[in-house]
């Protein structure tokens, strides 16, 4: 084509790599690469680079355990709901502090805290009240308004946030959504009582709507139920989605509407066992991320041509710069490399062909990208020495890399990176047309005996590898390139291929090649996304063709897997500057031209 919180925060060991070990089973299957990936930006290895099983380490530094030092006998005044909650972390902590004794005082809602003869008091803020001084947060419960998957809108202001749960607004079109009344449901319209705060309108009730339990409520919407619901965050989810406020996801920091649990010394000698109280309290009640793998994939990285003098310009920060706070939240992420990173070699005869030097790895560490896809139209566009250079790039960088090598067998060997105790097998295929102007043969590329090349999918060849890397992991997600470049629909070939990798037992397949965003479909457990687009890309005459200039419209496609398969997603808009060749996130109108491009194209997908 053209163009990786247990208990508490998690502490991070150092990873390493397994050498390569013999499949069991059948002649002919391949090997499987193991690395071990925690929650952490790889640190290049030291790995002998043209070696396809050099050892491979991901290292982090652990944080400090939070501590209590203070000693003695407290009680602590809480309400049911909050003792509920706390209530099993309190008594770990009375088991690893011995020489601290806490007790719980019933605290009556309404009741001031400082009447109880309590010591200290663990206190409910609901959005939109005024959190008490002096606190130390415990925890946090984010709220979130949550529409079926492909329903506008997407995005609300803070004060559209508001206006929605205080009743000024009665129909979506004046939110940004198609035009339609507003219902509403709450699993607990208590915890918003408070919210017109958040906006001013201290005074400003909550609307009236349905209530329910918030797992009825979330399989409703799941049914494609056209009702906002308001429930506790415990997404991200698949068929449903939350609308980012003020462009904060409910598990984004600052998110707003958010019910928040502090500890309040209730005199001056409790100051103290109230701080560390808090900061255990908070660690230990924090989400555990073991069982489970939260994936940022992202399109085509092409860092040659005009984003060389970029990079040169403003350093190997540049590219991704401005969505790496964004990916730094993810366990593993994954990008199609869509270039060589070489400075040799000789330019194939093809319609384009892209490079850029080896030092541009950089720009793919600096954003913690740890896996990449090299089954592409352009990793060898410079022949064998570009392959070459760029895997002694990538393997020099830390970074792992599926779907080519030194041979066939290297090309389609799973890689298998375990993360919070979860194997996650991938494996990566490219199958696109000839060049047009050329008539370049795509399948040229194709890794062979003693051949260097990419791994090129057929059906029955990734059937096979897929069912094989499944017996090694809990999981196989399948990298796939293919299609027709700027057209909005998958062809056949695409289809055949992604179904032939669900139904032989993997959980994901994330597309690249047309340049554009595609839908995604839901297809027998597994999630498909077709196309992720581009995601740092210079525009050519090509791209300024399309009518709409769908080439810049990109995402991040958050993608959370247990060992049951893909649990949920989360989009991420962006739009590539035109000048600086780089994605910036967007939010609200900026951001429609990207959800509606891509929800109405997974609806078209779901009528097939």
């Amino acid at each position: 084509m053209r163009r990786l919180r247990p208990g508490w925060f998690l502490l991070a060991v150092v990873f390493f790599s397994a050498a390569l070990l013999a499949c069991a089973g059948r002649g002919g299957e391949p090997q499987v690469r193991i690395i071990v990936l925690g929650s952490a930006t790889p640190t290049p290895a030291a790995a002998n680079p043209s070696a396809a099983t050099a050892p491979f380490s991901v290292e982090s530094t652990p944080g400090a355990a939070p501590t209590i030092t203070v000693s003695g006998t407290f009680k602590i005044a809480a309400t049911a709901t909050v003792a509920t909650a706390v209530g099993p972390a309190l008594k770990q902590v009375g088991a690893d502090f011995p020489k601290l004794k806490l007790s719980l005082t019933p605290l009556q809602e309404g009741q001031a805290a400082d009447r109880t003869g309590a010591d200290l008091a663990l206190v409910s803020v609901q959005p939109g009240e005024a959190a008490p001084p002096g606190g130390t947060l415990v925890q946090t419960q984010p709220l979130a308004i949550a529409l079926p998957l492909t329903l506008t809108p997407n995005d609300l202001t803070l004060s559209d946030a508001v206006n929605l749960l205080t009743g000024a607004v009665g129909d979506w079109s004046s939110l940004g959504g198609a035009a339609r009344p507003v219902r509403l449901a709450f699993a607990d319209a208590q915890e918003l009582a408070h919210v017109g705060g958040l906006a001013g309108k201290a005074d400003a009730p909550l609307t009236a709507g349905r209530v329910a339990d918030a797992a009825t409520l979330l399989a409703e919407t799941d049914r494609g139920e056209d009702e906002a619901i308001v429930v506790p965050w415990s997404g991200p989810w698949l068929h449903s989605k939350p609308l980012r406020i003020d462009g904060r996801f409910p598990d984004d920091p600052q998110y707003p509407l958010a019910v928040q649990t502090v500890a309040v010394p209730l005199h001056r000698e409790a100051t103290q066992l109230s701080a560390q109280l808090g900061g255990v309290l908070a660690a230990r009640l924090a989400p555990s991320r073991a069982g489970s793998v939260t994936i940022d994939a992202m399109g085509d990285l092409m860092l040659a041509r005009g984003v060389v003098a970029k990079v040169q310009q403003y350093g190997p920060g540049w590219p991704l710069g401005a969505v790496s706070d964004r990916l730094r939240s993810a366990d593993l992420r994954y990008a199609n490399l869509e270039f060589s990173l070489t400075d040799r070699g000789t330019p194939a005869h093809k319609d384009y062909t892209f490079r850029a030097p080896p030092s541009e790895v950089a720009c793919l560490t600096s954003a913690g990208v740890n896996v990449v896809d090299l089954a592409n139209n352009h990793v060898l566009d410079y022949g064998a020495q570009g392959l070459t250079d760029t895997i002694a790039a990538i393997d020099s960088a830390g970074i792992a890399h599926i779907g080519a090598g030194p041979d066939g067998e290297t090309a389609r060997t799973p890689l298998v990176v375990q993360v919070n105790g979860l194997r996650v097998a991938w494996l990566a295929y490219a199958n696109v047309p000839d060049d047009t102007i050329t008539g370049f043969k795509a399948q040229s590329l194709e890794a062979g005996p003693g051949s260097p090349g990419i791994a090129w999918g057929t059906a029955e060849g990734i059937a096979r590898d897929v069912a094989s890397a499944r017996k090694q992991a809990d999981l196989v997600v399948v990298a796939l390139h293919s299609g027709f470049e700027y057209t909005s629909q998958p062809n056949r070939t695409q289809s055949d291929l992604a179904h032939a990798a669900i139904d032989a037992g993997a959980a994901l397949v994330l597309g690249a090649h047309p340049h554009v965003l595609q839908g995604l479909e839901f297809y027998h457990g597994g999630l498909i996304a077709y196309s992720l687009g581009n995601f740092v890309f210079d525009l050519d005459d090509a791209d300024l063709a399309q009518y709409g200039l769908p080439s810049v419209l990109s995402v991040i496609l958050r993608v959370r897997l247990n060992a049951s398969g893909v649990t949920g997603i989360e989009v991420y808009p962006a739009i590539i500057n035109r000048t600086d060749f780089r994605p910036e996130p967007v939010f609200g109108a900026a951001a429609r031209p990207v959800y509606d491009r891509l929800y109405t194209l997974t609806d078209a997908l779901a009528k097939r």
